[in-house]
This record gives structure tokens, C-alpha cells and sequence, in this order.
């Protein structure tokens, strides 16, 4: 055995901890590597409080054990507590042995140490309450004790309990005292409580229940503002769209219990991809095959996002779905004189094309009606870079 100090040189510490440590003895130092813990096994002249051996090992951590990873743990032995007698042991170790308890388990320092430590004969009794948890864990305990004395104070000493049982609380009924008031406070109390009544008649505002949508076909109401499928360009979560149904496909899956119905919906803005998941009892039930079919408008509530199995963003996890009627609006011409208005490119347009101006005027002499023809060489002749030979009209 070495002096402790001697053990550790480097260690620079307060003087009234050097104090507490002057009398101690290294014995042996062991590592677990497992647990990354060096075991220091001490002799010491006198008890060490735990809180003081903690302090210990923090000054050895932070000094010594830090560079190679390993956190230093002190086991003391105090040889003079081998002649103490049990009660002597009691008096003098019991907040010691109550200490590494709690560091053991703080449940069971609860359970077990809320009384103080008791002595008969040469054993030490525990008392604990008698519940279910307490017997599960008295075996354990006794080891744990069983061991501690023994390895610190060199005292092999019984371990017992003594269960009590809890004093149930006996459920009093409530003193009920009763108030003489005056006739005038009674009088005004209830014309008060009645005035509150009325009021509450006055602003009371039945709730209305949400009526469901009829043209709704599966889920919830399609309610929000609808979103124009281009500007779906990333998982951006609920969306509300509308829009005609361009194609359907429909795949069995889970045996043939389930459907995933996928359809294609366009606003004329852009095309986007619905997948919807459903049992093949509930969609025979619900009719969606004579709702969900190519040509048909529909508002569509769901959450867009990635879809793995066809790496495109679609609209999944659909809440709900109705019919709507074709909100396309056909071009109107409101002129008062109607016209027709045409539109080519020639050689010397900046589209690249490959016609040229002449044969573009002889084919149209040939073709077109008279007064037709008239206007499109109006409209060639005012374009003043356009090289055009005289065209003799029939």
C-alpha cells in the first residue's frame, strides 16, 4: 500500500480535503474498460462522508483521469469499524450507508429509508411499507447492504424488514354549516339570480351543426381556397384543387382487400397526380368508379407531397372529394363587325420559317376567296421590308 498522495503527486487540492484524505491508503487501482471506470481501493483512518469522496473524485477527474477517458470511482475501507458493535455501526454509519443507497437506486432509498435504521440483536431492520414493490425488492436490497458492510466496515450483519401497512384515510363527510340571512339579502340574491337567467336566455346562440356537403362523394366537406396546380412545386402540405379528371388507374393490393385509386387531374394550368387508398368493399359502397372517371370536374382536398413509388410530387392522404361543374369559359367575339383574323410565318419572320413570301401569296390567289384575299395581301403589302412581286387578282 502507498500513501494516497504519494499515489497521485500531481493532485492539487484545498487543505481541509487533504485533511480528510491524510490518513488514507492506496491499496490497488483497477479499470474497466467496459464501463470506462478506474476503481481506487482505499484505506482511510477515519469516515468519509459520501459527499466529501465525490469531491474527491472530481479532483482526480479533472486532473488525472480526464486525458485517458476515465472516470475515477473511490471504494473505502474503514478497518476500525470491524469492532463496533452493531448498534455502534448504526448510530455512526447509517447516513453513510443511506448515501450509497440513494446513489444505488433513488426509488428504493425512498421505500426503504424514510425510517431510521433499527438494531435487534446482531441484526438491522429496515422498515418499509407492506406493498407489492417493497417485497420485490427487499431481497435485493439485503445483498446490496449485506455487501456494503462488509467490503467498507468489515461487518458481516443481518439484514431483516419490517413491513407496515398504511393507515388508510378515512373519508369525512363535510361540515355543512347553514346561513340565517337577513329577508332583504335573500330577497336580492334570487332577483340577482334570476336578472342573470334572463341574460343568459337573451345571448344564448344555438350552435349549428355542420350540414353535409350532398355533392361530396368521399370524405369530409372540400372547404379552402383553391390552389392552381402550377403553383404546386413542392411538398407544401394541404392544398384544396379543382380541375378536370384526364385519366384513371386503379391496383389492388393487400391480398385484394385494399385499392389504390391514382388519377390525373388538370386545371389547364398544369397536371398533377391524386392517389387515393382505400378498402375495395368501401369503394363498391361509395361508388367512386362512377365519380372518379376520365372527363368528370372534381374539387379534391389533400396534402401535397413526394411520392416515393413514382418519384413525383402527387396528392396524397385525401380528406375529402366532390363534383363540380366544368368552370371553363369559352371565348366570346363581341366585335360588332366580325372578322377572321390569320396568322402565318414566312422567311422573314423571326420564327424560322421556310415559306416564301411569293409562293405564301400565289398559293393564297389561288385558294382563298376574293374578299379573304384582299385582306391578307392588306396585311403582307404593310410590311415594307417584305419583298412582293405584283399579284394580278382574277
Amino acid at each position: 500500500m502507498v500513501h494516497f498522495f504519494e499515489a497521485f503527486p500531481e493532485l492539487s487540492i484545498e487543505d481541509s480535503l487533504y485533511n480528510y484524505f491524510s490518513g488514507t491508503m492506496v491499496e490497488k487501482v483497477s479499470a474497466s474498460r467496459t464501463k470506462m471506470l478506474a476503481f481506487i481501493y482505499c484505506q482511510s483512518d477515519q469516515l468519509l462522508h459520501r459527499r466529501t469522496i465525490h469531491t474527491m473524485e472530481h479532483a482526480l477527474y479533472s486532473q488525472v483521469f480526464r486525458k485517458m477517458g476515465v472516470q475515477p470511482k473511490l471504494e473505502m475501507y474503514y478497518p476500525f469499524a470491524a469492532s463496533y458493535e452493531v448498534d455502534e455501526l448504526v448510530e455512526k454509519c447509517e447516513d453513510i450507508l443511506k448515501e450509497e443507497l440513494k446513489e444505488h437506486d433513488t426509488v428504493e432509498h425512498m421505500k426503504f429509508c424514510s425510517h431510521p435504521f433499527e438494531v435487534e440483536g446482531n441484526s438491522i431492520v429496515l422498515t418499509c411499507d407492506d406493498d407489492f414493490l417493497c417485497h420485490e425488492k427487499s431481497k435485493e436490497i439485503k445483498e446490496f447492504l449485506s455487501k456494503r458492510l462488509k467490503r467498507s466496515f468489515g461487518q458481516e450483519v443481518d439484514i431483516s424488514f419490517r413491513y407496515e401497512k398504511k393507515e388508510r384515510k378515512i373519508d369525512r363527510k363535510p361540515e355543512i354549516y347553514t346561513v340565517v340571512r337577513k329577508k332583504e339579502e335573500k330577497e336580492n340574491e334570487e332577483a340577482v339570480e334570476e336578472a342573470r337567467q334572463i341574460q343568459k336566455k337573451k345571448t344564448y346562440v344555438a350552435k349549428k351543426k355542420k350540414t353535409r356537403d350532398p355533392s361530396v362523394f368521399f370524405g369530409s366537406n372540400v372547404e379552402g381556397a383553391v390552389m392552381p396546380i402550377s403553383d404546386i412545386v413542392d411538398e407544401i402540405g394541404e392544398v384544396v384543387i379543382a380541375g378536370m379528371i384526364r385519366s384513371v388507374e386503379e391496383r389492388e393490393f393487400s391480398n385484394g382487400e385494399k385499392l389504390i385509386i391514382s388519377f390525373a387531374i388538370t386545371d389547364f394550368t398544369d397536371t398533377i397526380r391524386c392517389l387515393m387508398f382505400v378498402k375495395k368493399t368501401k369503394a363498391e359502397e361509395l361508388s367512386l368508379s362512377e365519380f372518379i372517371k376520365s372527363g368528370n370536374y372534381v374539387k379534391v382536398k389533400g396534402h401535397a407531397s413526394f411520392d416515393d413509388y413514382s418519384k413525383e410530387l402527387v396528392i396524397k392522404n385525401i380528406d375529402g372529394a366532390k363534383e363540380i361543374d366544368d368552370f371553363r369559359v369559352g371565348r366570346k367575339d363581341e366585335a360588332p363587325v366580325k372578322r377572321v383574323e390569320l396568322h402565318a410565318h414566312t422567311q422573314m419572320s423571326d420564327m424560322d420559317a421556310v415559306v416564301d413570301c411569293q409562293e405564301f401569296g400565289t398559293r393564297a390567289q389561288d385558294t382563298l376567296p376574293l374578299q379573304l384575299l384582299t385582306m391578307v395581301l392588306f396585311s403582307l403589302l404593310r410590311m415594307p421590308t417584305m419583298p412582293l412581286k405584283m399579284i394580278i387578282l382574277r
